[in-house]
């Protein structure tokens, strides 16, 4: 499956494609993290680089190669907020699972407001349910951990200590799934 052919939403033409990152060395029952989608310097060069989301994992014994990287919504909004693009949640839903399906997440981790959201509901915050294995949920049978977005943890260095204690449970957990 191609997200790149969708044509579903108005992003097809008005956004900006999100690549998925597979590492070399993730094996099924590994992590996988799911951003809302990532930070608009992913794209300066071109391509998603996960620059964010590796900063973020410095001080941890995790490597971007060891895991998978998935977008929620598969083309960036023009001004970058998914606010100004709410369908864009519900029309990439076919996409997501497909894609879950296939990596066989031992542990996945939700990064975000929009993401969280969007899998436990409107009025849940990040902060309320991030810190704590949480159970399946509507994308398959394995653990999810909820935290916050590697942006966020770049402006607050309290979230970054939380962001990098979720990220400790969730490597202990997939490692427990295995």
């Amino acid at each position: 499956m191609d997200p790149s052919a969708c044509t579903r939403c108005p992003l097809h033409t008005q956004g900006t494609p999100v690549a998925s990152f597979r590492g070399s060395l993730y094996q099924p029952g590994g992590l996988v993290f799911m951003y809302d989608m990532p930070s608009p310097r992913e794209f300066e060069v071109g391509r998603l680089q996960h620059q964010t989301l590796q900063g973020a994992l410095s001080g941890t014994n995790l490597d971007l190669d060891s895991t998978a990287v998935l977008s929620w919504v598969k083309c960036r909004p023009p001004r970058g907020r998914l606010d100004d693009a709410p369908f864009a949640v519900l029309e990439c839903e076919s996409w997501r699972q497909p894609e879950l399906e296939e990596l066989s997440p031992g542990v996945l981790v939700l990064m975000g407001r929009h993401v969280v959201q969007s899998y436990f509901g409107a009025t849940v915050a990040v902060g309320a349910v991030r810190g704590k294995p949480l159970p399946p949920g509507k994308h398959g049978e394995y653990p999810v951990i909820a935290t916050w977005h590697p942006w966020a943890t770049k402006q607050d260095q309290r979230l970054r200590k939380e962001f990098v204690g979720d990220l400790v449970l969730a490597t202990e957990l997939s490692q427990h799934e295995r």
